[in-house]
């Protein structure tokens, strides 16, 4: 009775997040569900194979899927609830989502999505990794995968590329956790750059100080130590697939759409210069599109610097196109803090890495 009376409140919400304390899992165990059998394995599967109640990818006596519990009559109905849990000899090691709905409904699943997000659920789903995949690496061919030994479990999705997307137990960054920013010193006319690559500078110690570009999210921004000190003025955050610093001069970012549909802007500098070769930043964390002669068209800061400002960063001061000053400020040399050496100096022993190529870091 008490069991009943505690989850009445709870019967017209159909999801039960972390509800392991409502009542004894281990009840009920041990028991195993049925091991997928896909074309990538019995501990493997691929970007839109599904994962139903009473299944599960299996290494040994580990499972990972969806198991299903009684949870008795409420209101006169007979409900269910389904969990996502990962289990070794039939015990529970990790409870990740639960939902509770009436038994008559449609039952839950377990998918990998095309854009490598892991989700569960049926008309409304929950994310389990939470990560989705790079700007055109959605694919059929993300893997999520189950691999157990004496001690230890752990569980990676893994894109196209063979870049790893997610993985359990996770520590430290989330999504794409091997990979660091990709840095370039300079970025020349129609180069684009995609989410986690930046404009950078370093600081005396060989850290990276100052990024501007989209972070792993997709969302465009100044960062000083990976924390946020501007955004374009006006917007709460531009979020797209790429920045595109175009032939004519403009800053663009863009969301991409399928083939068949024209992509959108997002955001524009709205700074036209034909004659703008190169984007550079300074060691003060300006952005700078400079002309052939070397003078400043366009400049993120203007002026001011952001570092010192309490209020939203996008109230900063706004982005400066100077195109319009006789002849293109040809008589502006460039500025001063612009230290765009031939060579990253962090990568003087490397001389291969050629000025505008992405490096990792």
């Amino acid at each position: 009775m008490l069991f009943k009376a505690f989850l009445l409140p709870f019967a017209l919400s159909t999801v039960l997040a972390n509800a392991a304390e409502t009542y004894d899992v281990n009840s009920s165990l041990p028991r195993f569900n049925e091991c997928v059998s896909s074309r990538e394995g019995s501990n493997r599967i691929s970007t839109g194979f599904n994962v139903y109640v009473g299944q599960a990818i299996c290494v040994g006596d580990v499972q990972f899927g969806v198991f299903d519990y009684d949870m008795g009559i409420v209101d006169g109905k007979p409900y269910t609830q389904y969990r996502v849990e990962l289990r070794r000899g039939g015990q529970l090691v990790r409870f990740f989502r639960g939902i509770g709905i009436p038994s008559t409904d449609n039952q839950p699943l377990l998918g990998l999505q095309h854009d490598g997000n892991l989700l569960f659920g049926y008309s409304s789903k929950q994310p389990i990794s939470g990560c989705v995949v790079f700007p055109g690496r959605h694919t059929h061919h993300n893997v999520l995968e189950l691999n157990a030994d004496e001690d230890d479990i752990t569980m990676t999705i893994t894109d196209v590329e063979g870049d790893i997307l997610w993985t359990w137990p996770t520590t430290g960054r989330v999504c794409y956790p091997e990979l660091g920013p990709m840095c370039h010193s300079v970025l020349y006319n129609d180069q684009r750059i995609s989410w986690d690559e930046y404009l950078c500078t370093y600081d005396a110690d060989g850290e990276i100080e100052f990024q501007y570009g989209m972070d792993i999210t997709g969302s465009l921004g100044l960062y000083r130590y990976g924390d946020l000190v501007y955004r374009p003025k006006g917007n709460s955050w531009i979020r797209g697939d790429y920045l595109h610093f175009q032939n004519d001069g403009h800053l663009t970012v863009y969301k991409q759409k399928p083939y068949w549909r024209a992509k959108r802007m997002q955001w524009t500098s709205d700074c036209i210069a034909p004659t703008a070769e190169k984007m550079v930043m300074t060691t003060d964390g300006d952005v700078q599109i400079l002309n052939e002669a070397g003078a400043i068209v366009w400049t993120l800061l203007g002026s001011q610097y952001p570092l010192g400002v309490v209020t939203d960063a996008r109230d900063t001061v706004p982005e400066l196109c100077m195109t319009n000053e006789a002849n293109h400020l040809l008589s502006v040399v460039t500025d001063a803090r612009v230290t765009v050496p031939e060579l990253d100096v962090r990568y003087e022993t490397q001389p291969d890495v050629a000025p505008g190529k992405k490096v990792a870091i």
